[in-house]
């Protein structure tokens, strides 16, 4: 989040749109959906008349863009090739730490529900 927020408080950049990927956005894991909460929130405040593009696949980006910003011509037909202003995509190994502890919990979980089940039968 840290790296995300000081890129948008550089001077001089200035977004047209923000973007969370399906990846973040239908996770069942509760340190994720409250990363979500925390981008959306940071995107409001930081970039309140930016777009907001949501993506359904890791290939479906471009649709995304492209939906949210029709091209006024057919770029090839007109031969004026468009251009990629800026894109970034950030993700650190936090999402990895994350996904290891809510495995670990949720094994951790499911045996306990398993221990409980055994004693009710005895």
């Amino acid at each position: 989040m840290d790296v995300v927020a000081g890129r948008m408080d550089q001077s001089g950049v200035e977004f047209d749109a923000t973007a969370i990927g399906f990846g973040i956005r239908g996770s069942t894991m509760p340190v994720v959906v409250e990363r979500f909460e925390r981008l959306v929130e940071m995107y409001q405040q930081k970039a309140p008349n930016a777009r907001r593009i949501f993506n359904y696949s890791p290939d479906s980006t471009l649709w995304s863009v492209a939906h949210r910003f029709p091209l006024e011509e057919d770029c090839e037909a007109a031969k004026k090739p468009g251009k990629l202003l800026g894109y970034e995509e950030i993700c650190d190994k936090r999402c990895d730490i994350e996904k290891k502890q809510y495995q670990k919990s949720k094994t951790l979980q499911q045996n306990s529900m398993q221990e409980g089940q055994v004693h009710d039968e005895l």
